[in-house]
């Protein structure tokens, strides 16, 4: 993702030796002697450390940016926290498969702030060869790699300004809103148009049901955008169709679609000119 990238590889904790010392001093050694921008950490304990917590908030006051794999609980620890991922200056990464439904094995809780479209990829092993393997371990990187590629033109961006760029560049999947799977799934191609146009991105969550009538809104609303209702049967695309949109003076404007039982809706509103604009959509 970020080939050009520096790599930094440090030993600091194993299966069976390590503690959250040495994962803080880790992190602490990474910014203070290597210079590191970026601090990937695929692994974490659940037990809230104050030392890990205290070097992930010195590093995010030395402007460098924490990802954080959320863990592999899945449903037996819902609204467990994996750590360093749930601290407040930490960037929290979960996992979604291709329907974008939460994986199995994702942790449950309210602290992820994004999520990787994951399945089983070959992976490299130490031992010279390839394995397959899941998790959110393999995820956290992938936005590590995302954010690389975004600190070499906007250097200064930390951890908040990141965070933010995920709430404006994500496509919202799951429930509706920051959930399990937090702002949704990052669209790196839309992540230019928001530092450039200064603009917001959304597509909405699948939408269930029959006979759904919808109300869009958007602040900047204007008449000649196009409203693309692509349904899905059983998760799988299987048409849409489209509406020229009309604002009424409120900003507002409806829309009814019928759906019959295994369909799914999904709202997409097209500007010629912006493109993909930031509408919410409500029952």
């Amino acid at each position: 993702i970020a080939p050009k990238c520096t790599i930094v590889p440090l030993l600091c904790k194993t299966a069976t030796d390590g503690n959250d010392g040495h994962v803080a001093k880790a992190i602490y050694d990474a910014v203070n002697v290597y210079n590191c921008k970026i601090i990937n950490v695929s692994m974490g304990t659940t037990s809230k450390s104050r030392t890990l917590n205290e070097a992930a908030d010195w590093a995010a006051s030395k402007g460098a940016v924490i990802v954080a794999a959320a863990g592999n609980g899945g449903t037996k620890t819902e609204g467990v926290y994996a750590y360093p991922a749930a601290f407040d200056s930490t960037i929290c990464v979960g996992a979604v498969d291709k329907k974008y439904d939460l994986t199995y094995y994702t942790q449950r809780n309210d602290s992820v702030d994004v999520s990787v479209v994951y399945k089983s990829l070959y992976l490299p092993n130490r031992s010279g060869g390839y394995t397959t393997d899941v998790g959110t371990s393999f995820c956290a990187p992938v936005i590590t790699g995302i954010f690389t590629l975004i600190m070499s033109r906007y250097p200064d961006f930390d951890v908040y300004d990141m965070r933010n760029l995920i709430k404006a560049a994500t496509a919202d999947v799951c429930d509706s809103g920051k959930d399990y799977s937090g702002y949704g799934v990052l669209m790196c191609d839309a992540i230019d148009r928001v530092f450039q146009y200064k603009q917001d991105i959304y597509i909405s969550p699948y939408i269930e049901g029959s006979n759904v009538k919808l109300k869009l809104f958007n602040s900047r609303a204007k008449d000649g955008c196009i409203l693309i209702k692509a349904v899905y049967k059983n998760g799988v695309y299987s048409g849409y169709t489209t509406e020229t949109v009309t604002f009424d003076k409120n900003g507002l404007f409806y829309t009814d679609a019928a759906l019959n039982d295994g369909e799914t809706l999904k709202l997409f509103v097209w500007d010629s000119i912006e493109g993909q604009q930031n509408l919410s959509a409500v029952k």
